[in-house]
């Protein structure tokens, strides 16, 4: 917790709010400063991540003359133009929030905001943390924090270029979980409150154990592919595909899933690309291309519509490919095409990691 502080300290100084706080900014970090030194924590068990937003609204006009012939519009002179097309004007509102990077966000004592409110003096803190390039300020706490018993709810805030303070997100810190909250600089209310697991645990699901597929040579069409599926389920965090080529049926050993649990022992750690690249797979002899499609563009494809393929990988003898990005839960496509000149047999496992609830 000591370097939670001093990297605290070190981010006041490089997102201060302005020069003329000096002396607010050096009575702070005695507050903080004595507050690490006599509250040893050891230990992540807890946290809390707190996202800055700021809301924004635009607005613009536009005009439809879609009801209106071609011939008809340009008999106009272009005053009666112009009318018609404010008859024809339509106003919209376009509100989005926007991640605030770089803000401090302070933690106060529940009872302390309740006594001051607003007008609480910023050098009464508990913990400040400056928001990363996502907008989020993460609060960790050690084991010691539950063992001295101290208070549990807290109240964040950010403050904007006047020094007001946001609308306080109230949280109540528990151990073994991770609250999350939204504040916002331009004056709204503070989002609920969400809590989830603190420290994840995940475990690797094998898929499909040394599959095969057979896949024709070039006749036309789509004669020279193949496909199979997978099913992703909720919670999955990457899955990895491990393939071989080969002119021959001969399977070729592959068990991914047992390959990369052997590789993590601790459940809590999650499979890396580092930890991924430390596998080997057996050479195949020959070249495929495959394609992974979701559900909708697979049956596109099938149908002979236009469709969309999220990944393509061409000319792969053998390898594994990792997938983070399209893990969205349901149903995708693996469709292998043959380039050659005779059929070819592509040998196929899948792991999926997830973290358990």
């Amino acid at each position: 917790m000591k370097k939670l502080f001093l990297a605290m300290l070190m981010a006041s100084t490089v997102f201060s709010f302005n020069s003329c706080e000096e002396e607010d900014e050096e009575a702070t970090k005695e507050a903080s400063s004595t507050y690490a030194e006599t509250h040893n924590f050891n230990g992540n068990v807890a946290g809390v991540n707190i996202h800055a937003e700021e809301i924004i609204t635009t607005t613009w006009k536009d005009f439809d003359l879609s009801g209106y012939n071609s011939e008809f519009l340009s008999n106009l002179s272009e005053e009666e133009f112009e009318e018609l097309k404010a008859e024809n004007t339509v106003e919209y509102t376009w509100t989005y929030s926007n991640p605030v990077q770089g803000t401090m966000v302070y933690m106060y004592n529940y009872d302390d905001w309740d006594k001051y409110g607003e007008e609480i003096g910023r050098d009464m803190y508990v913990e400040r943390v400056s928001t990363d390039a996502e907008g989020i300020a993460h609060f960790e706490f050690g084991d010691d924090y539950f063992e001295e018993n101290l208070l549990r709810d807290y109240v964040f805030v950010v403050y904007d270029d006047e020094k007001n303070a946001s609308k306080p997100a109230t949280i109540s810190i528990e151990s073994g979980k991770l609250g999350e909250a939204t504040v916002y600089t331009t004056g709204e209310k503070a989002s609920g409150v969400k809590f989830s697991k603190f420290v994840k645990t995940y475990k690797i699901l094998p898929v499909a154990q040394e599959a095969q597929v057979t896949v024709p040579w070039w006749s036309g069409n789509n004669k020279a592919s193949a496909a199979f599926s997978i099913d992703i389920p909720e919670n999955t965090v990457s899955w990895y595909c491990q393939f071989t080529c080969n002119a021959a049926t001969e399977k070729s050993g592959l068990s991914i899933a047992t390959d990369i649990a052997s590789l993590i022992p601790d459940k809590r750690v999650a499979a890396t690309a580092s930890i991924i690249e430390k596998l080997t797979t057996p050479d195949g002899t020959e070249a495929f291309d495959f394609y992974v499609m979701d559900e909708s563009n697979y049956y596109k494809w099938v149908n002979g519509y236009s469709y969309e393929k999220l990944r393509v990988h061409e000319r792969v003898k053998s390898g594994i490919f990792q997938e983070y990005i399209n893990i969205e839960p349901g149903k995708y496509y693996i469709v292998c095409h043959n380039p050659n000149y005779s059929k070819v047999y592509v040998n196929y496992d899948f792991a999926i990691q997830v973290y358990e609830e």
